[in-house]
C-alpha cells in the first residue's frame, strides 16, 4: 500500500488514517476486539518496481513477505495499490517504469497467489482518483484510463476474496471533507472544513512569531481553539 494508507497529509501523530479508523471500529465490537490492524503502507511506494526518485522503498512484490505474510497470526490482507505505478509510467523515462494496467494486474495476481498459498485471504481495494495532484506528480487521461481498467478488473475478476470499493465511495460521497491543508484536498468541490489540529498548530505558530500584534492574535486564537478541543472530549 502507498500514501493512502501511510497517511500523507493526515494529522501529524493523530492516528487519523483510515486503517486507524478501522482498528477503532473493530475494537468497539466485542466479538471483533481481538483483531489487530497492521498498517504497512509506505508513501511513494510501488507494487512492481523499487525506488526511483520520487518513488521510494522496495517494491510491494519484494516486501510482501516481510511486511504482510510474516506478521504473527495474519489472516486477512487488504491490498490498496497501483496508484504510484500508474503515476510513475507518466513521470519516469525508463521502459521498465512505463507499466500497463495489465502488468499491475499481473503483479496483484502474484500477491494473491502467494497469500492464498499461505492460507491468507486478500481483499482488493479500488484505486482512488488523482485529480488535483501537485508537481512532480501528474494526472493524465492515459493514467485515468489505466486506473479505470485496473478498477474494473478488481471489481469483476473474482480474483480477490472480497472487494472494498473506495473509488465508488469517494465518487458518491456528498459529505464534508475535513481538510488538513494538504494540496490534493483543495480540488474538492464540495463542503470543506479545516482539521482542528491543523488550526491549533497554525495559531500556535502565530503566537510564537516575532511580530507583536500577530503574536497576541495567535495566542488568543490558540487558547480558544484549545478550549473548544477540550469541550469536544468532555462528557455531557
Amino acid at each position: 500500500a502507498d500514501l493512502n494508507n501511510d497517511g500523507v497529509g493526515s494529522v501529524l501523530d493523530g492516528n487519523k488514517r483510515w486503517p486507524d479508523a478501522l482498528a477503532e471500529r473493530l475494537q468497539a465490537v466485542r466479538a471483533l476486539a481481538s483483531i489487530s490492524v497492521v498498517n504497512s503502507g509506505t508513501a511513494g511506494n510501488r507494487l512492481l518496481n523499487d525506488a526511483s526518485e520520487p518513488f521510494v522503498g522496495p517494491s510491494m512484490l519484494s516486501r510482501f513477505e516481510r511486511d504482510a505474510l510474516s506478521k504473527p497470526g495474519v489472516r486477512w490482507i487488504l491490498l490498496l495499490s497501483g496508484s504510484n505505478d500508474i503515476s510513475a509510467a507518466d513521470m519516469l523515462d525508463t521502459q521498465r517504469d512505463k507499466v500497463s494496467a495489465q502488468q499491475i494486474i499481473a503483479g496483484m495476481q502474484q500477491l494473491i497467489a502467494r497469500a492464498h498459498a499461505a492460507g491468507v485471504k486478500v481483499y482488493g481495494a479500488t484505486v482512488l482518483p488523482k485529480a488535483g495532484v501537485q508537481k512532480p506528480f501528474v494526472h493524465t487521461p492515459e493514467a485515468q484510463a489505466k486506473r479505470q481498467e485496473l478498477n474494473t478488473w478488481i471489481r469483476s475478476s473474482g480474483a480477490f476474496d472480497a472487494v472494498v470499493d473506495f473509488a465508488q465511495l469517494i465518487g458518491d460521497w456528498r459529505g464534508i471533507l475535513v481538510s488538513d491543508g494538504y494540496r490534493v484536498s483543495q480540488s474538492w468541490e464540495g463542503l470543506r472544513q479545516s482539521c482542528l489540529a491543523h488550526l491549533i498548530r497554525a495559531a500556535k505558530g502565530l503566537a510564537e512569531g516575532i511580530e507583536a500584534g500577530l503574536a497576541r492574535f495567535g495566542g488568543a486564537v490558540h487558547a480558544e481553539l484549545q478550549r473548544l478541543s477540550h469541550m469536544g472530549t468532555e462528557r455531557p
